[in-house]
């Protein structure tokens, strides 16, 4: 009886860790990779083992059928169902890790706004506040909400993301174009180097954009760029960009625009008439990060976000009016 007690607690420490071996290499396996074992553990353990039983069987009719393909089938089918168990395990692990990347990093902003919030008013009541200190103050309340988008989408899909604010401003003869306010600290270098070239980012010369604000479409969403491209070109058209090495940067971009319904806005309008001060930019180098069933999920994330910057960007336009007025 020792001996038994012995050897089974001995067998179940080696699938413990026979399953955490497996758990190690699935959860840095890609999802392709892991869809096909998966698959070819199903078949290794059902039909082909069967098929075998059935032609074993066909030569030999004497033999038990069942008991042929259990004989056949044991070691595959062990395999398949540790395969399962680590996926269930991976699975569940993800999706916890996602749960938290959601909760505690809308938390976190949230917390910061209401930080921000007072900080601003107790130094614009004292009068101590100045453009520098002020605009100091914003952009790190977005710069920190950036990186919390950046993280929570990178729980989201797995793939790595980087976020901005862009704002809309003018030329002097009225014409728009968007200038980059901020962007999350994971930006690469070369995208700031970017931002400080001299070209104007016209509205209507980025699809982007344009889609949202010339063709009033609610916000502007694909996981595949070049693919967009390609399909566009069959119409005569292209995806426009005013920066052309923008596919070292961007596959697949997320852009929900910073706004405010006319109609709360003191003016006379229709209820689907805004007015847009800025977008929210989200973006992967993946074409696999913003998939298409996810849209929904992804834009109406993407969108608390934006109005929670609209009343960051709306109030600091108003304070920054305020101190111009106490340097006259």
């Amino acid at each position: 009886t020792g001996f038994i007690t012995t050897l089974v607690s001995f067998a179940e420490r080696r699938v413990i860790r026979m399953i955490k071996n497996f758990k190690g290499l699935f959860e840095n396996m890609s999802t392709g990779l892991l869809n096909f074992f998966t698959l070819a553990s199903f078949l290794f353990a059902v039909p082909i083992p069967l098929l075998k039983a059935l032609i074993k069987y066909y030569n030999d009719s004497s033999i038990n059928l069942f008991f042929e393909w259990s004989r056949i089938s044991s070691i595959p089918a062990s395999i398949a169902i540790i395969i399962l168990c680590v996926r269930v395990i991976v699975y569940r692990k993800n999706q916890q890790k996602v749960r938290k990347a959601l909760s505690s990093g809308y938390h976190k902003t949230l917390r910061n706004y209401k930080n921000m919030k007072e900080d601003i008013a107790n130094h614009m009541e004292k009068e101590k506040m100045n453009t520098e200190l002020l605009t100091r103050i914003v952009n790190s309340f977005c710069k920190e909400s950036l990186d919390d988008i950046f993280s929570i989408f990178q729980a989201l899909t797995g793939k790595e993301c980087s976020s901005c604010i862009k704002t809309i401003e003018k030329t002097d003869d009225e014409r728009e174009y968007v200038e980059t306010f901020i962007r999350s600290s994971n930006t690469k270098i070369s995208r700031n180097k970017n931002d400080e070239i001299n070209i104007i980012d016209y509205i209507d010369k980025n699809t982007d954009f344009d889609e949202i604000v010339n063709k009033k479409k609610d916000y502007f969403y694909c996981g595949d760029l070049i693919k967009l491209n390609d399909n566009l070109k069959k119409k005569d058209e292209r995806y426009e960009n005013t920066h052309p090495d923008w596919k070292e940067h961007y596959r697949a971009v997320i852009v929900i625009p910073i706004r405010i319904a006319n109609s709360y806005n003191g003016e006379t309008a229709e209820e689907k008439e805004y007015t847009i001060i800025g977008f929210l930019c989200i973006d992967s180098m993946s074409t696999k990060a913003f998939t298409e069933a996810q849209e929904i999920y992804y834009v109406e994330f993407a969108k608390a976000y934006a109005e929670l910057f609209f009343s960051v960007l709306f109030d600091y336009s108003k304070n920054l009016k305020r101190i111009n007025e106490w340097e006259k």
